[in-house]
């Protein structure tokens, strides 16, 4: 069950490199500190859009909490790519909309920390149409504004996404995965 791991969430824009940077995450936890993860993306697969921004608001957070209740790992940290915050940016354009997403998001467990990869707009169009996923600088730019409307004040932000800086975030984790065990053993 999620509520017995270390639950982190990176966010950005399309193209900041949200599942690169969890996978070189995991890898240092593993390599250096010996410490299992898994990385997994946001569980909606099976989604298809539709025209109904509530209703997709509504599906996402019913498979989001049917995942955190039923996920099995032997990981110690889970590393999601994606979670409830980009539902909120891709899916809430009117109050109606915001009300649907805190109403249906209401049970399902808050990520232990996030990490929001600040890329430069420009860098994510150009990793985007890498990946024939095009969105304009404008598009992305409005999802960067959304996300630093919604983000919690304890979000950890990724500038630069440098190794000496996924270095720190990764020491960060590290003393945030001591003190959960800490927390366990009370």
């Amino acid at each position: 069950m999620l509520k017995k791991k270390l639950y982190i969430v990176i966010e950005g824009c399309d193209g900041a490199g949200k599942t690169t940077m969890a996978k070189k995450i995991a890898q240092k936890l593993n390599f250096k500190y010996g410490i299992q993860c898994m990385c997994t993306n946001e569980p909606h697969t099976k989604i298809k859009q539709s025209k109904n921004n509530i209703e997709d608001i509504k599906q996402y957070a019913k498979d989001r909490l049917k995942w955190q209740q039923n996920i099995q790992t032997k990981a110690e940290i889970i590393i999601q790519d994606r979670s409830l915050y980009s539902s909120y940016v891709n899916n809430v354009q009117t109050p109606a909309e915001k009300e649907a997403w805190h109403y249906y998001n209401k049970h399902v467990i808050k990520p232990d920390i996030v990490i929001f990869l600040n890329t430069r707009p420009k860098v994510c169009v150009e990793h985007d149409m890498k990946k024939n996923d095009a969105h304009t600088l404008e598009e992305i730019k409005l999802q960067q504004r959304k996300y630093l409307e919604i983000l919690p004040p304890s979000t950890w932000y990724m500038n630069n996404n440098t190794k000496h800086e996924r270095g720190y975030i990764v020491d960060m984790i590290v003393d945030k995965y001591n003190q959960y065990l800490y927390m366990q053993e009370r």
